[in-house]
């Protein structure tokens, strides 16, 4: 073997050395696997061009060739090189397709997969007590229905019908995900390309390379979005109810307390008739209490509630002393 077949067989042997040290085949199901076979890859051609640099430096300090023939040998394995590293680079832009085209199939599957019977049953017997359910039993519900999809935007009808909102890190329109999944691939496509070229990778995707061993997580937060949205069934995101009113709630609130506009609470007087007036728009709207504890007003609303029940065991202790003296 002459001295230029050594540097060939990196050529030659660059497949097979790749996939022995490929990551787990269930991994290629994931984002989260696909980039750790991205990264992996990356720290696998730099390690092939170390030592194939390390080898042309050896053929050079020998000086049994000259450097015309040296730079023309170099100039013909090192486009060899490049085909057969596109080729390996290729076959996983082949696992990025094949992994996008499941998330795909499991969009399809989860917006086509109706609630079980129990689960409508429950819906609609919720949806029969309109606005008379709790923000603290709806999260209690979420447990038996965030593993359908169409489940939870059942329930998240219900709750917005009883003056809640249920949230999910997807929100919006389902149908998005189908865009946002498109822009997921293509951003792994591109990033695999990078490693076609030599030296670093273009900035925007050397967070997505980037590992730190001090402090372990992903720098790409773009790419960390994808994952968080598609590395497990949707339906299983984190729901929360928000105790946020909806802007029809709070324009009806704000006609409650429109009169205290203007007047300032750090005034004892104005603090007073602020009060008075968080009093009265409690008394005749009580089915509102708790939308005024979610809004700005909450801290009046709770200030008068605080006095009603001093008054109220003042005047309990009143009564006490009076049925004690006439015991008397």
């Amino acid at each position: 073997m002459n001295d230029f077949e050594a540097v060939a067989r990196f050529t030659t042997e660059l497949s097979n050395k790749w996939n022995k040290e490929t990551v787990s085949v269930k991994n290629k199901h994931s984002f989260t696997g696909i980039q750790a076979e991205l990264k992996a890859m990356k720290r696998f051609l730099e390690n092939e061009n170390r030592e194939r640099e390390t080898e042309f430096k050896r053929i050079s300090s020998m000086r049994k060739y000259t450097n015309d023939h040296i730079q023309k040998k170099r100039r013909e394995l090192d486009a060899d090189f490049q085909a057969s590293q596109d080729m390996v680079i290729d076959g996983v832009k082949k696992d990025i397709r094949e992994m996008i085209a499941d998330k795909y199939k499991s969009l399809d599957r989860m917006i086509a997969d109706a609630p079980t019977p129990e689960q409508t049953a429950l819906l609609q017997t919720l949806q029969m007590r309109g606005r008379n359910i709790s923000r603290a039993e709806l999260t209690k519900l979420m447990s038996f229905f965030y593993t359908n999809y169409q489940a939870m935007k059942c329930l998240e009808a219900v709750a917005l019908a009883a003056g809640h909102r249920v949230h999910i890190p997807m929100g919006g329109d389902v149908m998005d995900l189908y865009g946002e999944l498109d822009r997921a691939g293509e951003y792994l496509l591109r990033a695999a390309d990078e490693l076609k070229k030599p030296g670093k990778p273009d900035p925007v995707y050397r967070a997505f390379f980037f590992d730190n061993e001090g402090n372990p997580g992903n720098c790409d937060f773009t790419f960390q979005r994808f994952i968080d949205t598609f590395d497990k069934p949707v339906q299983l995101q984190d729901y929360n109810i928000s105790t946020a009113l909806s802007e029809a709630e709070q324009a009806q609130i704000n006609t409650y307390f429109r009169m205290i506009d203007g007047l300032d609470p750090s005034n004892a007087a104005d603090n007073i008739t602020i009060l008075r007036i968080a009093d009265r728009a409690m008394k005749d709207h009580p089915d509102d209490v708790e939308l005024m504890k979610r809004s700005a007003y909450a801290k009046y609303v709770r200030e008068v509630e605080e006095i009603n029940r001093l008054n109220a065991e003042q005047v309990e202790g009143i009564v006490n002393e009076q049925d004690e003296a006439s015991a008397g």
